[in-house]
């Protein structure tokens, strides 16, 4: 019985010491990139070494050979007592497909250019970043869009990120579509708004009296 036992615990101790190891070879750093392995032989970017970053940033499509396909919760982020300075411009390349939730969170960016292939975009991705950040999607993204550099999601005709310093001349201000959410949102926050001119290309905004139905909580913009 008592050997039984023993072969037991050791079987546990040994189970236990594998998973450890296997935890820990799952994430890797390759030059500023910390990123992980997702199981399908794709990675997530995890962490970003920002106090020896000297440039502008270009995430790439493969780090050592495997494609990357995410940017991870918080991957880009700083402490908010953190004194990082700079002007970074960040480009996605293309492949990457999700943004986890505060993943540039008081980052020094200033722009970012999302790609076609980027599908989900987390809460408060872009939260409290230290510069006016300009957001860009292409015209032609079937899931995001941009006005003056506004990000808004096209299908639920929702707000996702507005710049909390965002600055035109002194006056913070979006462009908006009359009876659209993002009207709704300017009014309800305070926030300087102007009315488009044409509807043409911003149809998807239009939401009307039925917008209301697709809000979601939005405090954690803080503009």
């Amino acid at each position: 019985m008592l050997k039984k036992t023993v072969a037991f615990v050791l079987a546990a101790i040994l189970i236990m010491m594998t998973c450890g190891a296997g935890s820990a070879d799952n994430e890797r750093t390759s030059g500023l990139y910390t990123y992980e392995f997702k199981g399908n032989g794709t990675v997530v970017i995890t962490g970003f070494d920002w106090k020896h970053n000297l440039d502008n940033i270009y995430i790439p499509a493969l780090i050592d050979g495997y494609p990357v396909t995410g940017i991870g919760e918080r991957a880009f982020a700083l402490p908010d007592d953190s004194a990082a300075k700079g002007n970074y411009v960040v480009t996605l390349s293309g492949g990457i497909t999700t943004i986890g939730d505060f993943a540039f969170q008081n980052a020094p960016v200033s722009t970012i250019n999302i790609p076609d292939s980027t599908t989900f975009i987390g809460i408060g991705a872009f939260l409290v970043t230290p510069n006016y950040i300009h957001i860009n999607v292409a015209p032609t993204h079937g899931t995001f869009a941009t006005i003056d550099g506004v990000l808004f999601n096209k299908a639920k005709r929702e707000l996702l990120a507005f710049p909390s310093r965002r600055l035109d001349d002194g006056i913070v201000s979006i462009t908006v579509v009359q009876g659209s959410y993002a009207e709704q949102y300017a009014i309800e926050n305070g926030i300087q708004f102007k009315y488009a001119e044409s509807e043409d290309n911003l149809s998807w905004l239009y939401g009307g009296s039925e917008a209301s139905e697709t809000k979601e909580s939005t405090d954690w913009l803080n503009p």
